[in-house]
């Protein structure tokens, strides 16, 4: 009996081992993009270059059963998180933050940014001015004191939310994540 049981487990473990292994191997062997391609197309995107780099995580991984890079990293006073499709190297999502030793933001602060001034602030960062875009949300939020406008809209198939700083308009973080249609996957920036 007790042998049985130990070679049940060893064989479930052999098996899961397999199975991580198949699943790493998948997304590099069959995707056509490697994980130094993801690398330079995350980079690219953001606007860095090698030498200004520090990456934070590489590791693959599955988005709702898509197979996907995840690859984090520190340039340019901000904190990058992106999705890179392992199958065609288009870009899944992407967002980035504002790190602290680039904030200098404080309690008590006054609103200096209005509304129109925080959309407009959006939608230029994310290279949308010339485009129809849908606002979902424009909000003004007290985040440990610091009046933060918040901001959602819809464009290019795609969400975006914006944290901008009231007192200043500084970009403090942003994510943009594709959406999904009844025929597939329709943003590919």
């Amino acid at each position: 009996m007790k042998k049985t049981m130990l070679c049940v487990l060893l064989a479930v473990s052999v098996l899961l081992s397999a199975f991580a292994a198949n699943r790493e191997f998948a997304i590099q062997g069959n995707s056509g993009v490697s994980l130094d391609k993801a690398i330079d197309i995350a980079l690219a995107h953001a606007g860095a270059s090698d030498s200004d780099v520090t990456i934070t995580k590489t590791q693959s991984d599955f988005d709702d059963g898509i197979p996907v890079w995840e690859i984090d990293f520190i340039a340019n006073g901000q904190i990058y998180e992106y999705e890179i499709l392992a199958t065609n190297g288009g870009i899944h999502q992407y967002s980035g933050k504002l790190t602290n030793m680039y904030f200098n933001g404080g309690f008590g602060q006054t609103k200096k940014i209005n509304k129109e001034n925080a959309k407009s602030i959006a939608l230029e960062h994310a290279g949308l001015t010339n485009l129809p875009v849908r606002i979902v949300k424009a909000k003004i939020d007290n985040d440990d004191g610091i009046k933060i406008w918040e901001v959602d809209f819809i464009a290019n198939n795609a969400k975006y939310e914006y944290d901008i700083l009231a007192s200043d308009g500084s970009v403090l973080e942003y994510s943009v994540e594709e959406i999904r249609t009844a025929t597939g996957i329709v943003f590919n920036n």
